[in-house]
């Protein structure tokens, strides 16, 4: 599993507008302040590999092989993949049946390093969404560069580092009786020590590496106030080397080694460790023993992804995994459960036969005939939205429309996870950006697609005509909201006259009043109209269409009680805009409530607004404004000392 989004930010190394293509870029600039998400972000990432067999000197031959970066401030596991050269299934016959193949790679097992390297270094998807990029890459030394496509800093991991300074001294171990363990492990230590005590600045711990050599042959002229020579010149003496090192050729050797150090000293200045990627291939192994072959077969990636997911989780992570799997499989059985519900309509409901059906059963009618247009009238068309949620913000997933017996119907492709309420509603589930329909794949559009669909359709209707919703303050904001997104508003103004609302006609005609005594849900079974698959938006239409008919509400009614195109257009604008309004009028909510603010916001006003006509008019001309503001714009006023209260807040608030 890959870390989500905020897990990545805390790795930030510098902008890619702002780094510098020399890699003489110091590991100090990661302690820059955060810099803005506008750009690519560099992380500072180290990187390691891990295989499933054992390998020594050229013997390298693991079937599989596993890679991941972690992230420098988090330590969590940003992106990982694995290389799989050999499959059962696939090697067992010529012709092998359908299964989940994970060969991937076809190289040998020294080559799987770089190629992972450059898949999650250079080609993640994981950090491209989230913009950033690897900027600093941490690894062991032990494989070839990788192509890259932009600069990257490459650093050697200090402990891979320090192993390779021994490896060197004992390498000359053989020509030199002076150089013994104790000896080495000095050299070592004064390495070390170099490294530890100048971390992040190259250019001091070149010098210091540097006259390790000299400091062991007692040459202190080049040393620092770290040598207790310079501290003391009186009583120091080496306690592993008594008096120091005299061999000239062990002099020229050291140096030789030292000096390389030294001028390489730009890729382990930052000193830093690896260790959690060997924690991580660690924690593999203890699910992928090397004793035992899981390479062949799919089990190899799922016991790297168990490793993935108890690093960045925790031993929780299977508790975590579980849950989501239970939600899901709740929500697959909530969708059968509504997709058979809505086909055979209510069938069992405690008490649903006690007032509904009479002692006698007598065969009932099961049509009922469509609202039809008036010719002589401008058509009547209803429609309604399915969406992802109750908040303006959420998805549109389904329009549909009907006019007479001519209907309109697409999906839409979510581009967010649907509420749980809705899925309870309509059946309509987002499953990995498709769109289900109680367990059922649709066929879906995108949104601007779908509304230049609706477009065309109501273009082939023939005439200007009224679009009807039932609740149109829900459905109608919406529509205009995403076509206005799409600048879709002077194309729709070609093809429409205005908008109906059937809630209020049928409340004025029924005189219901009540929540919910109006709705399709109760007027469908008050009208005995078969409800079966309400809450689908084609099938709401259609049972609109039946009640407008039964109730005996003609065309001219409900064109009668009509608002003009530009004038709900203008309307919800207003609405949308007000709504952002509010948001900045936040602090004022301990001193005026929520009616008031909401007053502000309808005639325009913002925080920076009130702010500025209180700097340059004072009390009384904020007072003024207000008033003269709201009666122009035909809001109800608000009390002089609400507006006094806000007055007072601007006083209070000046330093």
């Amino acid at each position: 599993m890959s870390a989500r989004p905020e897990e990545i930010q805390p790795d930030f190394f510098v902008p890619s507008s702002q780094q510098s293509t020399n890699n003489s870029l110091e590991f100090e600039a990661s302690s820059k302040a955060p810099v803005s998400f506008n750009d690519i972000v560099r992380i500072l990432v180290f990187y390691d590999m891990g295989w499933s067999t054992r390998g020594t000197g050229r013997n390298y031959n693991s079937l599989n092989g596993f890679g991941a970066i972690i992230g420098h401030f988090s330590g969590l596991v940003l992106d990982y993949s694995t290389c799989n050269r050999k499959c059962r299934k696939c090697d067992s016959s010529n012709n092998p049946p359908d299964h989940d193949c994970r060969k991937n790679f076809y190289g040998s097992a020294k080559a799987m390093e770089p190629q992972v390297a450059k898949k999650i270094v250079v080609e993640s998807d994981v950090l491209r969404i989230n913009k950033v990029e690897v900027g600093v890459l941490i690894g062991d030394d032990d494989s070839s560069t990788i192509d890259i496509k932009h600069p990257i800093i490459k650093q050697s991991d200090v402990n891979h580092t320090s192993g390779g300074v021994k490896k060197q001294l004992y390498s000359i171990q053989r020509n030199h009786g002076e150089l013994t363990k104790d000896r080495i492990n000095y050299l070592h230590r004064c390495f070390m020590y170099a490294v530890a005590q100048n971390r992040g600045n190259s250019q001091a711990m070149a010098e210091a590496i540097r006259c390790i050599p000299y400091h062991t042959f007692n040459d202190h002229s080049k040393c620092g106030n770290w040598c207790g020579f310079i501290r003391d010149k009186e009583n120091y003496d080496h306690k592993v080397i008594p008096g120091g090192f005299e061999d000239k050729n062990l002099f020229t050797d050291l140096k030789n080694i030292f000096e390389k150090l030294a001028e390489n000293a730009k890729k382990f200045s930052s000193g830093a460790s690896s260790n959690s990627n060997e924690s991580l291939n660690a924690t593999m192994m203890s699910k992928h023993p090397k004793s035992r072959c899981y390479s062949t077969t799919a089990s190899a990636d799922f016991r790297y992804a168990c490793a993935v997911g108890q690093k960045n989780l925790g031993e929780k992570y299977t508790q975590e995994i579980l849950k989501t799997k239970r939600n899901e499989l709740k929500r697959n059985r909530a969708a059968l459960r509504y997709r058979k519900e809505n086909v055979e309509g209510v069938t069992y409901e405690s008490n649903c036969a006690l007032l509904s059906e009479p002692a006698i059963q007598t065969e009932e009618q099961v049509t009922c005939p469509d609202f039809v247009n008036d010719p002589n009238e401008n058509p009547v068309v209803f429609f309604d939205l399915e969406t992802s949620g109750l908040d303006k913000n959420w998805d549109i997933l389904q329009i549909a429309a009907k006019y007479d017996n001519d209907k309109f119907n697409t999906y839409v492709t979510p581009t967010q996870q649907i509420a749980a309420s809705a899925t309870a509603a309509n059946g309509l589930i987002n499953c990995h950006g498709d769109l289900m329909y109680h367990g059922i794949k649709v066929n879906s559009v995108p949104i601007r697609l779908a509304l230049v669909n609706l477009l065309e359709w109501l273009k082939s209707i023939g005439k200007k005509g009224y679009l009807a919703a039932h609740n149109l303050s829900f459905d109608g904001p919406r529509l205009i909201r995403m076509i206005s997104k799409y600048s879709l508003i002077d194309d729709y103004s070609q093809v429409l006259c205005g908008f109906i609302d059937t809630l209020e006609v049928v409340r004025k005609t029924t005189n219901k009043r009540g929540k919910g005594g109006c709705s399709i849900g109760e007027l469908s079974n008050l009208l005995k109209i078969n409800s079966a698959g309400a809450h689908n938006a084609i099938y709401d239409c259609d049972i609109l269409s039946k009640i407008i008919y039964k109730l005996n509400i003609t065309s001219a009614i409900l064109i009668g009680s009509a608002r003009s195109y530009e004038e709900k257009v203008g309307y919800w604008k207003n609405q949308a805009a007000a709504s952002q309004h509010l948001a900045t009028l936040l602090p004022l909510q301990s001193t005026v409530g929520t009616a008031i603010r909401t007053k502000l916001a309808l005639v325009g006003y913002t925080m920076e607004i009130l702010q500025t006509i209180y700097d340059q008019s004072g009390k009384n001309g904020l007072h003024q404004q207000i008033k003269e503001k709201l009666k122009i714009k035909g809001v109800a006023g608000i009390r002089s000392s609400s507006i006094n209260k806000i007055s007072d807040w601007f006083i209070n608030k000046q330093p």
